[in-house]
């Protein structure tokens, strides 16, 4: 299961990690506190897309100048 929580204050968040930081609570459970986007974090995620979504996000990463504007411009046209 994967759970994302957008827009929560730091209070909120401050709870939510220390509620995870019992042991009790967190038995076989990963906690990523920080989601912004790296260079590894990108690759891990493009090396877990089948072959079709990776060669897709390629397209509207390298074409698209990362822009999916740019894409539906481009496809929109047709």
């Amino acid at each position: 299961m994967k759970i994302t929580i957008e827009g929560a204050g730091e209070n909120f968040e401050r709870k939510l990690l220390a509620f995870f930081a019992d042991p009790e609570n967190r038995d076989g459970l990963t906690v990523t506190a920080n989601t912004e986007w790296t260079v590894e974090r990108a690759e891990r995620y493009l090396r877990s897309l089948p072959v079709g979504a990776r060669r897709f996000a390629e397209v509207v990463v390298v074409g698209g100048d990362g822009y999916a504007d740019q894409l539906r411009t481009r496809w929109s046209s047709r």
